[in-house]
């Protein structure tokens, strides 16, 4: 399975991004994805990460997307992720990947941590991102997230610049942002 064969809205400039960040972490190192979708970010992360790794995948897999703006139908998002994970299974078997079918606030509360990094996509509202900023940033090294975007993704942005002012980053040409915690 290649990574951009999964569904999703991450371009490959941003994978490109993920995959550099896992590449350059430590053998062992522990990695939590919050809003997997279909695998696609988590696919390309698990493929770069270092020998002996831990990804947790963390969804609820919400059933309330808008269909028009969905990349596969709302049925296949689940079966989808399985797969990917899956094939990482059989492309990295050295990675171990857990699937933590939960919120944000249960996984944060659950997962003990310390975490290499905690990348962040699932719930896009201000309220949401700041939520998710604060249960996972005592556990991590590194907070990154997607759709750091003004015009599509406001909340993104405003959570991110409130949150972390002058210590935030946006990799060029991509909607990840990162924070050093």
């Amino acid at each position: 399975m290649k990574t951009e064969d999964i569904p999703g809205w991450m371009l490959p400039p941003e994978l490109a991004v993920l995959q550099a960040a896992a590449s350059r972490l430590a053998p062992g190192s522990t990695w939590v994805e919050v809003g997997v979708f279909c695998g696609r970010s988590a696919h390309a992360v698990g493929l770069a990460l270092p020998r002996h790794a831990k990804l947790y995948l963390v969804d609820r897999f919400r059933q309330d997307y808008d269909p028009a703006i969905l990349p596969c139908k709302l049925e296949e998002i689940q079966p989808r992720c399985h797969a990917a994970i899956a094939d990482l299974a059989i492309q990295r078997p050295d990675v171990s990947v857990v699937l933590k079918k939960m919120t944000s606030e249960q996984a944060a509360s659950e997962l003990a941590g310390p975490f290499s990094v905690v990348f962040i996509d699932a719930d896009h509202s201000m309220t949401g991102v700041l939520k998710d900023c604060c249960m996972w940033e005592k556990k991590s090294s590194i907070l990154m997230g997607h759709d750091y975007h003004e015009t599509n993704w406001p909340g993104v942005v405003a959570a991110v610049r409130q949150k972390y002012p002058h210590r935030a980053s946006v990799f060029p040409d991509t909607a990840i942002w990162r924070v050093d915690t």
